[in-house]
This record gives C-alpha cells, sequence and structure tokens, in this order.
C-alpha cells in the first residue's frame, strides 16, 4: 500500500498549504491580497478532496479484492489517518469562514 502511504504524504502537504493560505489571508490587509489568500487556501481543500477520494477508492477497491488480504494495523492506519484529515479540512473551513467574515 506505497500508493495510500504516499497519498497521505501529499495530503498532509496540501492541508498544510491550506493552513498557511488561511493564516495569510487572515493577516493580509490588502482585500485583494486576501481574496487571493483565500481562493488559494481553498484550492488546497479541493486537492486534499481530490487526494483524500483517491485514497478511499484505493482502499475500497482493495477490499473488494479478495485475493488480497489487508493487514488489521494497515486498516486501523488508514482509520486514524481518514478521521484525521477529516478533522484538519473541518478546522480549516471554519477558519476560512472566519476570514471571509472578516
Amino acid at each position: 500500500m506505497r500508493e495510500i502511504k504516499e497519498l497521505s504524504k501529499l495530503i498532509d502537504d496540501e492541508i498544510d498549504a491550506a493552513c498557511e493560505y488561511v493564516e495569510a489571508a487572515a493577516k493580509a490587509e490588502d482585500e485583494g491580497l486576501k481574496t487571493l489568500y483565500i481562493e488559494l487556501a481553498t484550492a488546497e481543500l479541493g486537492h486534499v478532496d481530490r487526494l483524500h477520494a483517491k485514497a478511499k477508492s484505493t482502499i475500497e477497491r482493495a477490499k473488494a479484492d479478495k485475493t488480497v488480504e489487508i493487514p488489521t494495523g494497515m486498516r486501523d492506519i488508514w482509520e486514524w489517518e481518514h478521521e484525521r484529515v477529516i478533522c484538519k479540512v473541518a478546522k480549516i473551513k471554519s477558519k476560512l469562514e472566519t476570514v471571509r467574515a472578516m
């Protein structure tokens, strides 16, 4: 499941970038710059969604393949990772809405 490992790393990178853009938007005094940062954060969250969807479909495909045994530990790690991503994205979206309202 090297694919899942790589996807998880890329998801983290996109989440980090979205956080940076939201923080920059919150500090921006120029409205145009603030708007740009918000747009970039939103784009990064779109990337997270696409990568996360691919990871989920890869996991589901592996589960459906009865010739492959997925170790319990690997399933547990994915469940933890999946919940972590959902939580982080929710926090970023909340911050993004706060910044938009400023």
